[in-house]
Order: structure tokens, then sequence, then C-alpha cells
């Protein structure tokens, strides 16, 4: 037996064409297969060769491969995989992706094999390596809560190390935090663990926002282990470890097209992304929960009222759990709360503010149109002396700057600046100062000007605050601007305030990208040195001009190679050359000076030029920019409106499609009657004509039998005794005909015999009653002959009777 089984001869699987043994129910040949593949991915000489080609033309493919329920011919198939991935075009994970990843998440992850799980897991890191992740997260989302624990846990915990390999830079958190809640809904312990991993990583990068965004939806005892857990990981820092393809070869290139500076260079820090919740956020509708009474009663005269009403309106709106409302018309609302904001009671005025601010957070730049209806009142209101309610009216007022631009506070704010009121010429102009130092982009000339006249005046105002709010103000102005273009108001200032003036430039801290901020410090050195001289308003523009000549004279010396006739010189010429040559490379070019002034001076004015240009530019395009997201949100607000229409035109056509149903049931509910009486007219009709022949029989039998016959007598005998219908009689005769004195056996030949005749030939008066009851009308015309004709046959009936009573009477008294 064993001589025979070494002599059978093993299958050669490898003489078989690779298409074959790809499909091959042998599982070796599968694997061999497998094999063959991963080794050509291997050798392959650039990422064009023949050997992908079959492989990304047909996609579903590699998806059977990677389901092969022979575990070693998985993990082969898997091997293979992840082979093409690296070794492939980056259109390889592009088009394999869509079917290839389900298959992983399904069988991959699950495998037994440790190396399979390990194979999967890195074929779906090289998915986002080889392209982008958002597509493998939505990819990976719907398994996170499949009906089966393990191919649940398995997905989560692939989504953990992804986010672990590259960072928040690449991989999205938002996407994943609005899937947290389902994921903790498991009863599966074994899926929570897991999703308690994800969410650290996730807490990790996005901080407090996790909480805002998840916590409100988890239930308690959850909530305790996240926070337990975050506690214990507080101090863990995650190092991404894996980047894109696409960005080491940007960075690739870069190496290679700048050489020296890039050397010289910093190395570039990883900054953490900025996640803002509200773009992550559920809108929330909060016109939908505004009270139906609530513009009557904050028109009450009770303030108790009023502040009931607001406070109603409060619950909804300042809601910590909204972070985003949904857009819509809150214009009455704004203009309700405007008027609030003036209302003598302070509580009401406070919640007011707070409810404007909460509006203005909601829905941000949607707010910009409502900002001039409440800015007034807001500032208006700064000269009370409550501290907390200045508090609220002052992030009111912020919040209302973030959402619209300087240009749309500006005019209000500076005629605040000049309020009779010292408080709100105060607080006014710090609102000033700190939209000067949250603007992004740079005031333009004439809103330059109009703050500059405007804190001038400022300057020399009674209360000592007001000119420090001002020269904050100017300081704050002059880091975002430069000192250059604010020089000219300067002028005559008293030495301390611009003292103030540089100090507060210095300190000031602005988001403006502005070139002159580069120049800051040499024009708040330019001040001070000015100030202490006190020769500002004596100096004059000609020292400016001036040094041009050596710096001429240097640039000469540095353009030919004859050096100057002393070596001291030369050398301190060639140190200054080398420190300008480093200098340019990646440092900014200092701002001129009035006593000696820098040979970059005009370069340096130029650019400022320029920029000034290309801040305009962007100052249009952000107006167009403005202006089409006005358009669209109209034409959105229109579609809306469509839609509602075509949702009303489709409950009408459903209204009157019911109508017509109803309408065709009882038309045929009348078309059913109409037949039945159709019907029940020729039944009638039928009846008629029954009954006519009826009579027209009875008139041809009263026609057969003559007048004396002794039918119609007896029938005449018989109607006499029965009584005339007409006349309603129903007494019998045959009372009248018995004689007191004789006795009813004397006249046995009388009764019998004329009893059974009047049977046999008489009709009933039942029967007469029912036959004139049917005929009706018909027969009446005959009544009066009938009764005639039975007054004839009761006459002969009365003879017959007496000449029978005189034959009785003889015979007895022949007796």
């Amino acid at each position: 037996m064993n001589a025979d089984n070494s002599n059978q001869e093993v299958p050669d699987y490898a003489a078989l064409p690779l298409e074959e043994r790809l499909v091959h129910k042998n599982w070796k040949a599968r694997k061999e297969a497998y094999d063959e593949i991963k080794r050509s991915f291997e050798l392959s000489s650039d990422e064009n060769e023949a050997c992908f080609k079959p492989f990304l033309h047909n996609p579903e493919s590699f998806k059977k491969f990677v389901l092969d329920i022979n575990a070693p011919a998985q993990e082969a198939a898997m091997a293979a995989l992840v082979s093409l991935l690296k070794f492939g075009l980056s259109g390889a994970a592009i088009s394999l992706r869509e079917s290839v990843i389900p298959a992983l998440c399904e069988k991959g992850l699950t495998a037994a094999k440790s190396t399979t799980k390990l194979a999967a897991t890195e074929a779906i890191l090289l998915f986002i390596e080889m392209d982008k992740a958002e597509p493998v997260i939505e990819l990976l989302i719907p398994y996170t809560t499949h009906k089966i624990a393990k191919t649940s846990s398995a997905a989560i915990k692939a989504l953990n190390e992804c986010y672990e390999a590259f960072g928040s830079q690449i991989m999205p958190p938002q996407l994943v935090l609005n899937s947290m809640e389902s994921m903790f809904q498991s009863t599966d312990k074994n899926v929570r663990i897991e999703a308690i991993k994800l969410a650290v990583t996730l807490h990790s990068y996005v901080g407090i926002v996790f909480e805002q965004l998840v916590f409100p939806s988890l239930k308690s005892t959850v909530q305790k282990d996240l926070a337990a857990a975050f506690e214990k990981n507080k101090d863990v820092v995650i190092t991404p470890t894996r980047s894109l393809k696409s960005l080491r070869v940007k960075a690739r290139s870069v190496e290679d097209t700048e050489m020296g500076d890039v050397s010289m260079a910093d190395e570039p820090v990883a900054v953490p992304v900025e996640i803002d919740v509200y773009d992550m956020a559920a809108p929330v509708n909060v016109l939908s929960k505004v009270p139906a009474n609530f513009e009557s009663k904050m028109a009450s005269a009770s303030w108790k009222e009023r502040k009931e009403a607001i406070d109603d309106l409060a619950t909804e709106f300042l809601d910590k759990s909204v972070i985003k409302m949904a857009d819509g018309d809150y214009s009455e609302i704004i203009r309700v709360l405007s008027r609030s904001l003036k209302d003598a009671n302070v509580q009401i005025t406070q919640i007011a503010a707070n409810i404007i601010e909460a509006i203005a957070k909601g829905i941000r730049k949607h707010f910009a149109k409502y900002v001039p209806m409440v800015l007034h009142p807001l500032l208006d209101r700064l000269k009370e002396k409550k501290r907390q309610l200045v508090e609220d009216l002052k992030g009111a007022l912020d919040a209302c700057f973030a959402c619209s631009a300087l240009a749309t506070i500006l005019e209000e704010t500076l005629t605040a600046t000049k309020s009779k009121v010292p408080p709100v010429r105060e607080e006014s102009t710090a609102f000033l100062q700190r939209c000067l130092t949250t603007l992004d982009h740079d005031p333009t000339r004439e809103q330059v000007n109009a703050i500059m006249v405007d804190m001038i005046k400022l300057l020399r105002d009674s209360q000592a605050t007001v000119r420090d709010q001002a020269c904050n103000v100017i300081g704050t102005l002059m880091k975002i601007v430069g000192q250059r273009p604010l020089n000219q108001y300067l002028e005559g200032i008293d030495p301390k305030l611009k003292q103030k003036i540089t100090d507060f430039c210095e300190s000031a801290t602005v988001r403006a990208s502005s070139a002159s901020q580069s120049a800051s410090a040499a024009s708040s050195n330019v001040l001070r040195d000015v100030s202490d001289s006190g020769a500002l308003a004596r100096s004059k523009p000609a020292p400016l001009t001036a040094p041009r000549k050596p710096l001429t004279s240097r640039m000469s010396l540095a353009g030919t190679k004859r050096g100057p006739t002393s070596p001291l010189k030369r050398t301190e010429s060639v140190v200054s050359n080398k420190q300008e040559l480093t200098r340019k490379s990646f440092r900014p070019v200092p701002a001129p000076s009035f006593g000696n002034p820098q040979p970059k001076a005009a370069v340096t004015s130029a650019e400022l030029v320029e920029l000034e240009e290309l801040r305009r530019e962007k100052l249009n395009w952000t107006a167009e920019s403005e202006d089409l997201r006005v358009k669209v949100s109209q034409l959105q607000s229109e579609q809306t409106n469509l839609f509602r229409e075509a949702e009303q035109l489709k409950l009408s056509n459903d209204d009157l499609r019911k109508r017509i149903a109803e309408m065709t049931v009882a038309q045929k509910a009348g078309e059913t009657t109409q037949s039945r009486l159709r019907e029940d007219n020729e039944s009638a009709r039928k009846r008629i004509r029954y009954l006519e022949k009826e009579l027209d029989n009875l008139k041809k039998s009263n026609a057969t039998f003559p007048l004396g016959s002794p039918i119609r007598q007896d029938a005449g005998i018989r109607a006499t005794l029965h009584g005339s219908p007409k006349h309603g009689s129903q007494s019998p005769i045959q009372p009248r005909l018995v004689n007191p004195y004789i006795v009813d056996n004397a006249v046995p030949s009388l009764g019998p015999d004329l009893n059974a005749q009047v049977k046999r030939l008489s009709l009933s008066a039942e029967s007469f009653e029912q036959k004139e009851n049917n005929y009706g009308k018909i027969a009446q015309h005959t009544e009066d002959e009938n009764w005639k004709r039975a007054e004839e046959v009761t006459n002969q009936l009365k003879d017959r009777i007496a000449k029978m009573k005189a034959r009785s009477k003889a015979n007895i008294s022949a007796m």
C-alpha cells in the first residue's frame, strides 16, 4: 500500500494557465496562483507593468480571492493584495476599495489566522495611504454596527488603528464622531471595549469637542466609563506613523527644488487640526419652539408677563445642547429682543442680550442681516452700572461682529464713541479695539481715516479710561497697517500718549495677515525714539532720501571685483554682504527708520503697494463671495418653497383622486339603483297587463252566461246574501227567511239543496273584496251595472222564496 501511494504522481498545477489556477477547485492550485501574482508584483520594475492591469480592469476578482474559504489560500490572497497596493499605481486603491474593503471587513478582519488579520488591516491602511481616508472611513463605518458582534468589534479596531497611524490631519474625526452613539449601544462587551479605545484616540485629537458632541447622546454609565478612560490616558500623546503617498511625493519635490534655504529653515511642526464643533453639529429648529403668544406677552405692560415670556424663550434658545440652529426667518424675534434691550427691567435686558448672542453663534453668517437691528440698543445700554449686564452686552456685541464685517459695525460704533455718557464712550472704544484684534483682513484707507479721526479726538477726553482705550485702538491699528499710514495723524500728540500707543502696539495680538506687521517692531522703535527726543513735529522727509547715495556705492562695490583700498573696510563689507545674503533667505526685511534708513526701503514700499492692491482684490473677492452665498441661500430657500408647493400639490392631487373614487362609487350605486327601478317598472307593467287580461276574462265570462241562467241567478243570490260591496252590508238574508213557528227539521228539502247550489255557484264575499281591492279603479265603472243585475236577481229570489213558502204552507195544511 505504501509503495502504491509513493508511486502516485502529485498533480502539476504549474502547467495550467494562471487564470485557471486562480479559480481552480483545489485550494493548493489557488494558493500557488496567489503566490505567483504576489511575486510578479514585487518583481515589477514600475507601476505600469502588465501584471497589474488584469486585476485593475476586473476589481471583483480580488474580492473573490480575499473571500477564499480555505485559510492558507486566503492568507496568500491577502499577501498578494498587500503587494498589489504597495507596488501598483495609486489608481489601484481607487478601483479596488469599493469591492474589496467590504470583503476585508466580513472575512479578513475576522479570519482565524492572525497573519490574515494583520494583512487585512495592512491592506486597509494602504487603501488610505495610496489615495485618501474619507472613502475608506465611509466604507468601514457601516460594519461598526454589524449584526455580528465579531465583525463589529473588528471594524472598530481597524478604525482605531487607522486613526493612530495617520492622525487627525489625514483622518477627519468628524466622520466617526456621529457614529459613536450607535457603537456604545451594542450589547456585546468586546464591541464596547473597542469603542472606548477608539473614543480615547479621538479624544486625544479633538479634546473637549468629543464630550460636547458625543456625551449628550450617551447613557450616564457610559459617560462615566469614558471619563475614567480619558483621565487615565490624558498624558498619552499619539504620534502618527504613516502619511499619504501624495504628501510624501510632494515633500520630496520640495526638497529637490529648495536646496539651500530648506536646510537652514526650521523643521515643520505638525499643527493639531482645529475642529469646529459647529460644523459637525446637527441644526436644531428652534423657531418651531417659540411660543405662539410670545410677541403679545412681550408687549404687555406687566413686567412679570414680559419676564415670563422671555424666560420661556430662553429655555429653548439658551439650551447648551443646541450648538447649531437651523436657518430661518428670525426677524420677528430679533425685533422683539431689540425692544427688550431698552426695557426698564434689567433682568429682561440681560436675558435678551444672552439670547441675541446665542442666535448669533447658532446661525453665524446668517445673522449678519440682523446686526443693524440690535447694534445701536446694545451700545446704548453699555451705560448700565451692573457689571454682569455689561459683560453680557459685550458678549452679544462680540458675537455680532463675528457674524458680520468691520464695515457693518464701524459707523454705529464710532457714533457711540461720541456719546455724552463716559461708560458708553469707554466700552464702545473697547469694542472697536476687540474688533480690530479679531479682524482677519486689513481695513481700507477710508476706515483707517474714520477710526483715526475719532480716536485722536478721544485722546483729549476728560476721562483717563477713555484716553487709554483710544491709545489701545491706535496701537492695535498700527500693529495691523504699520506706522507709516498713521504718521500724519500723530503729529503734535503728547509724548506720554505716544509711549502708550507704542506699548499697546508691541503687546497687541492681531489676526490680519498684513505685510506691515513685519515692520511693527521697527515702527515702534521709531515712535519711541521720536517721542523721547520730542522732535516728531520737526521731522522732515529729506532724511528719507538722503542716504540713497551710500546705498548706490555699496551696490557698485558688491557688483565689481575691485575691493576697497583698506583691508579693514573690505572685511567689514564682505561680512555685511554675507549677513545680508543669509537674512534674505528666510527673514523678513526690517522697516526703514527715520534716522538711518535701510538699503531695501524702496523695495519694501513697492511690496507694500502690491500687497495693498492684493488686499483690495481680496476684499472685492470676499464681497463677491458673500453675495454668492446670499444668492445660494436665496436659491436654497426658493428650492425649499418649491418642494413645499410640490408636496401641497401632491396632497391636493391625492384628495382629488379620493373624491373621484368616491364619485365613481356613487355613480355606480346610482346606476345600480336605476337598473333596479327599471326592473320594478317592467314588473309593474307585466302585472298591469296580467290584470287587464283577468278583467277581460271576467267580462267575457259575464257575457257568456245570460242574465236568467241558474249560474247567474245563484251568483246573484250569493251576492245578495253576502251584501253589496258598495253599500257595505254584511248581514245575511237567511235569518229573515226563518219562520219562528216552523222547526228547522220541517223544511229538509230547502236547506241542503239550496245551500249546496249556492255554495257551488256563488262567489264568496271575501273573494269579491279581494278582487275589488286588486282591480281598484279599473273595475269601478262596472259597479253600477252589477248592482242593477243584483237587484234583479234579488227580486227573482224573493219571488221564488214566496212561492216556496206558499207551497210549504199548503203541504202543512194538507197534512
